[in-house]
């Protein structure tokens, strides 16, 4: 079945909810209890039959996740001179900076710390301009970046087998 990069991994989160639906029901009734003097009242539960259906779910996910992942590594993102996985690798790099970059730049020229009876002055030994702008950068860049993934995402097709 042909689908788009996007369609294949909302597929994906689709069967994995799926799992996770039925691995909640077996957990509500894999076990019942009953009072001393009350009859049991067992739910009816096939083990075989619940793990047979997480593992067709289980192997349809790997499917689809083989077909994306061998794409990512084969293809380049739109506009872009790296490879899908090259771009995801480099969007969670630029984002770890980014989150460094944004905590930086609250950091107080000056700060004042004390305890009972002894004050210490903290001094930022930075210029928050440079970092400020750095995060700028970096934004603008994720951004781009983020930009040419969905666009790829939303146009490039690959072939899925699921059955």
């Amino acid at each position: 079945m042909q689908m788009t990069l996007t369609e294949a991994n909302r597929k994906a989160q689709q069967l994995r909810l799926e799992a996770a639906r039925i691995l909640s029901e077996e957990e509500n009734i894999r076990t019942y209890a009953h009072s001393e003097g009350e009859k049991p009242l067992p739910q009816s539960y096939d083990f075989a039959a619940t793990q047979a259906r997480l593992n067709a779910i289980n192997n349809k996910v790997a499917r689809i996740r083989h077909a994306v992942s061998l794409f990512n590594v084969t293809h380049q993102v739109s506009g872009m001179e790296m490879t899908i996985d090259e771009a995801l690798v480099r969007i969670s790099m630029l984002s770890e900076m980014k989150r460094r970059l944004d905590q930086m730049a609250v950091i107080p020229e000056v700060e004042r710390h004390g305890s009972y009876r002894v004050v210490e002055f903290v001094h930022r030994n930075f210029d928050v301009d440079e970092v400020r702008a750095e995060a700028e950068r970096i934004t603008d860049e994720l951004n781009r970046l983020r930009a040419a993934l969905d666009l790829t995402n939303l146009t490039s097709t690959i072939e899925i087998t699921t059955e």
